[in-house]
């Protein structure tokens, strides 16, 4: 079975420890990749869409971050052709 991976973008790794803790017994299988800023998920994507990979399935973001804010985050996001079935 493969497992599904979910991008989770939050300044807080406290939040990002209770996320994975919380689908670690999940049906299927979620792997939960973290980033701290917005600019370390656009370098993944970017990788991703150079080797030609599936994207994640889905990327959670934290509206409340103190460089670069959820919503300007999920518009920088929503440009990514790639993105456009996440």
């Amino acid at each position: 079975m493969t497992n599904h991976e979910v991008f989770f973008l939050d300044d807080s790794k406290d939040e990002a420890l209770l996320t994975k803790i919380f689908l670690r017994n999940a049906k299927p299988p979620v792997d939960v990749v973290y980033f701290h800023e917005l600019d370390d998920l656009l370098v993944a994507i970017k990788s991703i869409d150079e080797e030609r990979r599936d994207p994640p399935e889905a990327i959670v973001v934290d509206l409340n971050m103190p460089v670069t804010d959820g919503i300007s985050s999920i518009e920088a996001l929503n440009r990514i052709p790639s993105l456009a079935d996440v």
